[in-house]
This record gives C-alpha cells, structure tokens and sequence, in this order.
C-alpha cells in the first residue's frame, strides 16, 4: 500500500539533502584541517556575523526617522534593538539635537 505524499515529505526530503551536504562538507574541512592545509578562504564561525555592511558617514543625512530606520534594516537585513538602530543611525550621518535620541526614536517609531 502505497502512502500519499504530503507536503511534508517534500519539505523533509530537502532538508534532509540539504542536511547531508552540509556534513560531507564538514567532513571534508575536517579532512583538510587535519592534513595541515591552507585555507584559501577567509572562514569564520557562523556565530559570527559575516559581511557586516559599512554605512557611509552620511547614509542617513537629511532622512527622518522611519525612513532612516527602515533602510538601516533593509541593508542589515536583521532585528535590531533599539541602542543598535540609534547607534547605527548616528553613525551613519543622521543630525539630532535630542538630547535623548533613544527615547525619540522609540515614540517615533511606536507612532509609525
């Protein structure tokens, strides 16, 4: 008796392929590492974060808040907290004269 497939099954057999090729591929770098060869890649942990993108020092200049927050998190592609996104904003050439700009940002962006 032959079962009907569900989507499940696709989405598990894909993971399942996926899954594999990721262990021969650690088992190959493990090989590599364990006869002494040279990377030629730049490898890093996957806990850390990788092409991290550089903001120009006037990314954000002239923008108000939201349209400043939203293309800070279409480039970074990522949540933020709000410090991160406050920070990020400054450096990216954003003009406050709050004296309080996480609390700006926080109500503005609550607003919006």
């Amino acid at each position: 008796m032959s079962q009907d497939l569900t989507p499940y099954d696709a989405v598990i057999s894909d993971l399942e392929a996926k899954r594999d090729q990721l262990t021969a591929m650690i088992d190959t770098l493990k090989q590599m590492k364990n006869l002494g060869i040279q990377s030629p890649l730049n490898l890093t942990s996957a806990n850390t974060q990788v092409n991290q993108p550089t903001l120009a020092h006037d990314s954000f200049f002239g923008m108000t808040i939201p349209d400043a927050a939203k293309k800070y998190l279409s480039i970074v592609r990522t949540t933020k907290t709000n410090p991160e996104l406050c920070e990020a904003l400054l450096d990216g050439g954003f003009k406050t004269t709050s004296d309080n700009f996480r609390e700006v940002v926080r109500s503005t962006l609550g607003r919006n």
